[in-house]
Formats: structure tokens, sequence, C-alpha cells
């Protein structure tokens, strides 16, 4: 129908705002002159290919270009109200970032659609596209509560909207569209026990390259990372194994 239509050329445009501002942000962050003194030539390559050195260094500016982009997405959003215009209108800023995450969750599913093992990832230059989908939702609620801060403004309105739009759209969504099993997406395991130490790996790389590549961006960097404890997280077997129990109840909601 023409909604669905309109709706959908939305979320792809969106999409491609968002990989346009990844790559942009490479260069604005140093990223290619950081590079190009590093591997000794000129010219930046998005590759996958295996360097056990520095897989964790350059998965980091990964996660630095994911950032970005991530802000700018709904920056649009936001920015009158940050330059002292007009009250901030809850239900776009709502909408923009249902968007933000559908198109962000899709594009990074998109590049993996095949099965991949989590220890093949120890090696890769990229992060696995559910952290980065798990950083970008992460990196907006970070960004609104500083940016909003002191506003008349609902932000318990927006954490619940924004992440709701993942499990109750996006992942029910790929099961149905790929024949997945919705409690095997790996957006889950990145918030569990299990996950933490692929979320620390990518963090320290980041603090390794930080300082050095703060000499080469054109703007302000981000400061180096805490790393993240267990406390709190829940355990991803666990959740495995009561999916398989046939007492439990095997639907696709996700409590």
């Amino acid at each position: 129908c023409p909604i669905r239509n309109s709706y959908s050329y939305q979320l792809f445009y969106k999409a491609i705002n968002y990989l346009l501002l990844h790559e942009y942000a490479h260069i604005t962050h140093g990223h290619l002159d950081y590079l190009a003194r590093g591997k000794k030539n000129f010219l930046y390559y998005e590759n996958d290919t295996i360097r056990p050195v520095n897989a964790d260094k350059e998965k980091a500016l990964e996660y630095d270009a994911d950032a970005a982009a991530s802000v700018y997405s709904i920056f649009e959003s936001t920015g009158h109200l940050l330059f002292g215009g007009a009250m901030l209108n809850e239900h776009n800023l709502n909408i923009e970032i249902k968007k933000s995450n559908l198109a962000v969750y899709f594009l990074h599913k998109l590049t993996e659609l095949t099965d991949i093992e989590l220890e093949d990832y120890a090696h890769k230059t990229h992060p696995i596209s559910d952290l980065r989908t798990s950083n970008h939702g992460a990196m907006i609620q970070t960004f609104l509560h500083e940016r909003l801060a002191g506003e008349q403004f609902d932000m318990a309105s927006v954490e619940v909207f924004g992440p709701s739009v993942i499990t109750e759209i996006a992942m029910p969504g790929y099961a149905r569209l790929f024949n997945k099993e919705i409690l095997d997406d790996r957006l889950l395991f990145f918030h569990s026990k299990q996950g933490l130490p692929y979320i620390n790996a990518v963090r320290q790389g980041w603090n390794e390259v930080r300082d050095e590549l703060e000499k080469h961006s054109y703007v302000k960097l981000a400061p180096n990372d805490e790393l993240l404890e267990d406390r709190g997280l829940f355990d991803y077997m666990e959740i495995l194994n009561k999916k398989r129990d046939n007492y439990v109840d095997r639907g696709s909601e996700i409590q």
C-alpha cells in the first residue's frame, strides 16, 4: 500500500544516510591518516582480512565511525534545540529514533545472512553486526541523556520507545524473513555475560588507539572507554537452554 511503500523508502534513505555518515566519520576522525601511516600506504580499504595484531584496533575505528553516524542520524531532530531554538518535538524525535534503529538493524543484518561463528571475530577487522547494532542503541541513549539534560522532556518515553522497536518489530521481522530463531539473535548475546569479552575487546582497542588518533582527527574525539563488568548481565546460555525446554513457552515474545 502507499503508506508502507513510503515507510520503506524512508528506511532505505535512512540506511544510506547512516552508511555515508559512517564513511564520512572515517575521514573527519582521522582514521585514514592514522591507517595510512600505520600500513605504509595512502589508501584506506574497507576490508575484512585477518590481522591478529591490529584486529581489535581496527574494530575500534569502526566502532568510532558507527558512533558518529548514530548521533548524526538523529542530530537534525535535536539540533534546533541545542542551538536555542524551539522546544523539541517529542513525537518527531521518537519517529526518527524508530527509523534509525530499524535502518541500522537491517543494514547490519544484511552483511551477515550466513551463519558465522562468534569465535571467528577475534581475528576480524570489523565488529560483528549485532555488536554494532547494540552499540548504536547505547550511543543514541547516551547522546540524548547528555544533550537533553535539564530540558522539559520525557526521556523515559524515548528510552522505552527506542529499544522496543528492535525487540517488537525488527527481531521478529528478521526471524520471519530469513527463517531464524528469534532468541538466537546475537543482539541478545551482546547484552549477556558471554558477550562481554567481545565488547570489552573493542573498547580496549579504542583505548589503545585513541590518543594517537587524536593527532590526525579534525574533530573532538570521544574519551577513553571504561571496560564493563558482568554485574547485572543475564546468562545467554541459560536463556537458550530454557528455550529448548519442552515445558517452557516457545513463542516469539521476549520478556
